[in-house]
């Protein structure tokens, strides 16, 4: 999901890439209107191969805010 440190640009994982797609959109579209936008992320991971299997908090480890 993350992808490594080691991994060349092109190669980041799905979180990386969809975050920086959803702030270069973000930049073209306050470029153009001057608006200003506020980003929260969250990322939940479920494994369901086993029963009684949880979920966990992906970003848990990366967190900043409250």
């Amino acid at each position: 999901m993350f992808g490594t440190v080691t991994s060349p640009p092109g190669d980041l994982g799905a979180i990386p890439c969809a975050i920086s797609w959803l702030y270069k959109g973000i930049n073209e579209k306050r470029q153009k209107s001057g608006a200003r936008f506020s980003v929260r992320v969250s990322a939940l991971g479920v494994n369901a191969t086993k029963p009684g299997s949880s979920s966990r908090d992906l970003l848990a480890g990366h967190a900043t805010g409250n």
